[in-house]
């Protein structure tokens, strides 16, 4: 029972330093809005 736990822990710790490897994304945004206008800053 303590070999399937501790594969368990290394399962999901390795499935969360996979999904923090990508970059996000560049959509070039350059305005912010909120629900009725532009913010400006």
């Amino acid at each position: 029972m303590r070999s399937v736990t501790m594969f368990s822990i290394i399962l999901i710790l390795a499935a969360s330093v996979c999904a923090l490897a990508f970059p996000v994304p560049d959509t070039g945004q350059t305005e912010c809005y909120n629900n009725t206008e532009e913010i400006r800053g």
